[in-house]
């Protein structure tokens, strides 16, 4: 099995000058979260309403024996997405003309939900104060990926992470995603998704990282 060694996040960050746009950020604040699910494995949901759409926002919260440097490498391990993101089947992630990087996804069927697709692009900084690292994505169109056959492309993606290191070397996980599927479908399809979709995914993330391959637990001080 090959290990994924935890980057150094620090100079690879500080690089990029700790940039994460300003106009990629502010969406989870301004939203109204609304509590809906803790889980007996210490798993938070939340939904909140988007102005302008039937589909609700949803959000997670847990904290993970894992340092910051190991769970944010699992992040930006591109080529592993699928292998935990929720009703991922595909993954493809090149440089395309003019973007350094692009984040392809393919999603299988979910219920009465058809097969959907999203290309990404994304920003990660690290504060280097608090520690406090950020991952935002959010969907694009370039003309290298046209829209797919069999697949509906989703009209809108906007997700952020922020991993918090925990004074016990343990660190907190915290996301959140504003999602328009596309295409047609009722409210009741669209809100399943935000339902099912915060829990499945930390679950989907937790798993991964119990493999090993990004090191192992934190002891907590």
């Amino acid at each position: 099995m090959t290990i994924c060694q935890p980057i150094s996040i620090l100079s690879r960050l500080l690089l990029v000058g700790l940039l994460l746009l300003g106009t990629q950020l502010g969406t989870a604040a301004e939203l109204n979260w609304q509590p809906r699910l803790l889980t007996d494995d210490g798993i938070a949901t939340y939904t909140a309403k988007v102005k302008g759409q039937s589909s609700k926002a949803f959000r997670g919260v847990m904290t993970l024996p894992y340092s910051v440097e190991q769970i944010s490498t699992l992040l930006l391990d591109k080529p592993r997405v699928a292998e935990w993101l929720y009703h991922c089947k595909h993954v493809n992630a090149r440089a395309v003309a003019g973007r350094d990087s692009v984040l392809y996804l393919q999603f299988s069927r979910m219920g009465p939900v058809s097969p959907r697709d999203v290309l990404l692009d994304s920003q990660f900084a690290l504060d280097a104060q608090t520690g406090v690292f950020r991952l935002t994505l959010w969907n694009i169109t370039h003309a290298d990926w046209p829209k797919q056959k069999k697949h509906v492309r989703m009209k809108k993606m906007h997700n952020e992470w922020m991993l918090t290191p925990l004074p016990n070397g343990h660190t907190e996980v915290d996301f959140n995603t504003v999602i328009h599927l596309g295409g047609w479908l009722p409210n009741w399809a669209t809100n399943m998704v935000a339902a099912d979709g915060p829990w499945r995914i930390l679950r989907g993330l937790r798993r991964q990282l119990q493999r090993g391959l990004y090191g192992q637990p934190v002891a907590a001080k």
